[in-house]
């Protein structure tokens, strides 16, 4: 990516859930490429999204004001995380997670990704929040590269509907 490009992270309104799901859509097919089966048919689905915005946790990284990567920001915890085998980096209960990251295929390839986790970790400074706690697939390459470039630890695995996932943290 260019260095001249602005980017930012901004809350994703209602009428952008269509934009929303198109990323998801372009996140699901990339996965399925690599033959991963993290995300489903099913999920993340459009009832996810709306509650994301409900919620005001859903995000948008832009370049130049124009959405290209979808994802949501939660700061209330996650309930699978409070059972890990391993141990994260801090006891603190208040820390962002990173969900449902989905780049638009016509930004992929661009160093997007790296940019939402330097950005996310602004936004965990403007909020006085310690640390990034996040979770993949443990055949998700590409974004088990993303975690690690970032910085972020491994701590451990967590579960989702019996489904295990590699957890990480990064101190901010």
């Amino acid at each position: 990516m260019t260095e001249h490009k602005r980017l930012s992270l901004r809350l994703a309104q209602p009428s952008e859930r269509d934009q929303a799901m198109k990323m998801i859509r372009d996140g699901k097919a990339f996965m399925l490429q690599q033959k991963l089966e993290q995300w489903s048919e099913d999920y993340p689905s459009y009832l996810d999204i709306d509650q994301d915005m409900e919620q005001e946790k859903a995000y948008f990284l832009c370049v130049e004001d124009c959405p290209a990567a979808y994802l949501c920001i939660d700061f209330d915890g996650e309930a699978a995380y409070s059972t890990i085998e391993g141990r994260w980096l801090t006891e603190s209960k208040r820390y962002m997670v990173i969900h449902r990251l989905a780049i638009d295929a016509s930004y992929r390839g661009q160093g997007l990704g790296s940019a939402v986790f330097a950005l996310a970790e602004d936004l965990c400074r403007e909020k006085a929040i310690g640390s990034i706690r996040v979770d993949t697939h443990k055949e998700n390459q590409v974004m088990q590269h993303l975690i690690r470039k970032a910085g972020f630890a491994f701590c451990g695995l967590v579960y989702y509907e019996g489904s295990p996932r590699d957890a990480f943290e990064k101190l901010i």
